[in-house]
This record gives C-alpha cells, structure tokens and sequence, in this order.
C-alpha cells in the first residue's frame, strides 16, 4: 500500500488527515510494522521476522553464544587501598606486637630529656628518628624504673602501662585477692577469680636515650630491634 496526505477546504478552515499514523496504528495492533523504502512504497511487516507462535518450529538464521562470540562479560576488581603515610616498624604487625611502651622525663631545659623504651620481652633496642641533622640521640644503657599504679582487677586480672620486671608489693583497696604475678604488662590475682582495687608498685626494665633538639618540633622515631 502506499501512505498519503489528504488535504480539503472546509468553511471552517483547511484541514488535514494522515493517513500513515491510522496505519501504523493498525498495524501495531496487529503485531505488525510499517517500513518504508525511497520510492515511497509502505511494507507491512511482523515486529519479528517469525510470528511469536510459531519460534518453536523456526529454524534461525543465525546462532549467537557467549562461549563464541562473547555478548556478555563480567569482572570483578580486587578492592585496593591507597595510602598517603606509611610508619616503618622493625615488627610484623601480624605476629600481635604493640608498639613498645615508652615515657619521656624532662630536664630543665625543654629541649633535653630521657626517653625510655620498654621492650617485652626484654632486649637491647637502638632508635632511629626521622628529624634534622641537628637531632641529638645517644643511648645510655638500661635502667630499672619504678612505678606505681592504682590498677583495677576484674576476674582476677588486671594491667599496667610498663611490661613488668617484678612485682614489689601490692596495697589492695578493696577485698583481697591474694598474691599477684605479671606476664609482661598483663597481671593475675592468685586467689582466683574477683573484683578489686589496689595500688601496685612494681619496676620495669628500660633501655634509656638522651635527646636533644635545637628547635621546638614533633619528632618521629623508630625502634631498631
């Protein structure tokens, strides 16, 4: 068939009717599509080149896979992470260590001091700091430090800032929990399992340093194990 334009003069003004849309639209009820070639001529069409009843029998024309000809890909990135700071450590942090506890005792002069370094278990360490040339940093040796804290214990057990060398005495606030023993910075009640309070002295062993600097700054060091 072919689409044409119908146009007339009415006393009401010119008019005009498409007839290509009343087409289209009946075709389209039908299942169907309206094409067009240069000459002008219409061709009336299924949607799809078979009649959807009839696919089971049909035989295609041509056969696509995503084995063959790959139509579909999937791909999943490892998730990254981006860093802008890194601290360098002499431990894997895998293996559960901490940083080592550590404390700075003033001098005088505010740019001179001690810092002292706990190891646990105890070994001599040597530091590395990440400051000028005009840092000063000089080991001293060892020394054996006490301390005092008013520490909690909970089922028996308990904690202090330093890894602890030995125990020097316990002054239990509340109910007595018997004799105490430390593992490193953990300690433990004999008497089982309680609650309590008590004032622990107990020394610490530390490798000790003596720093100096000719300017006020934030210094950043490294245990050398």
């Amino acid at each position: 068939m072919r689409g044409f334009v119908h146009s007339r003069d009415s006393p009401g003004g010119a008019w005009r009717v498409t007839f290509s849309p009343i087409a289209s639209a009946i075709a389209q009820a039908a299942g169907a599509v309206i094409e067009s070639d240069k000459s002008g001529a219409l061709t009336v069409r299924y949607l799809w080149p078979v009649n959807i009843p009839d696919w089971p029998a049909a035989s295609p024309d041509h056969i696509l896979t995503d084995e063959a000809d790959n139509l579909s890909i999937e791909e999943r990135l490892a998730p990254t992470e981006r860093f802008n700071e890194v601290t360098l450590r002499d431990f894997d942090l895998a293996a559960g260590l901490e940083d080592y506890p550590h404390e700075w005792v003033e001098s005088a002069d505010p740019l001179r001091g001690d810092l002292l370094v706990y190891p646990w278990p105890f070994a001599p360490v040597d530091l590395a700091h990440t400051g000028h040339a005009g840092v000063g940093l000089a080991p001293v040796g060892q020394r054996l430090v006490s301390h005092v804290e008013e520490v909690e214990f909970a089922a028996g057990r308990a904690s202090v800032r330093f890894p602890v060398d030995s125990v020097v005495s316990v002054a239990w606030r509340y109910s007595p929990l018997g004799p105490v023993t430390a593992t490193g910075r953990d300690l433990t009640a004999s008497g089982g399992g309680g609650y309590s309070l008590a004032a622990v002295t107990y020394t610490a062993r530390a490798c000790v340093f003596t720093l100096s600097n000719s300017r006020d700054e934030n210094i950043q060091f490294l245990v050398m194990r």
